[in-house]
């Protein structure tokens, strides 16, 4: 995800580099992102906005298309639970429902070591 302070810096950039004053400087950009996921990461405390809280973002953006259906589930149930999550709204049944589907997982001390030198 890039973060709204250099989406407006390459905006600016293209803009100077092909000599137009159009978004980008005339360029056609595709862009894609799930904007539920986490913000860019800053450095500390530093806190990064989304590239579509990017000063430049709304006049850039023509048209835009949001993906609906889902590709990667089939149970109708873990795919409400999932939208709900993302949305940060998820209910206590929710939460119930995915702890019946954890199952225990026990590591060892060597198998931690190799995880972390990997």
């Amino acid at each position: 995800m890039v973060d709204g302070e250099f989406f407006d810096e390459l905006e600016s950039v293209a803009r100077k580099v092909r000599g137009s004053k159009l978004p980008f400087g005339g360029i056609q950009l595709i862009i894609c992102g799930d904007f539920l996921q986490l913000p860019p990461v800053g450095k500390g405390d530093e806190r990064k906005k989304f590239g579509f809280q990017a000063r430049t973002w709304a006049s850039c953006m023509q048209r835009c298309v949001q993906l609906e259906e889902v590709q990667r589930q089939k149970d109708p149930l873990f795919i409400e639970i999932l939208r709900r999550v993302r949305h940060g709204a998820c209910t206590d049944d929710d939460i119930k429902t995915v702890r019946q589907g954890c199952v225990p997982f026990e590591c060892s001390q060597a198998s931690l070591q190799l995880f972390v030198l990997l």
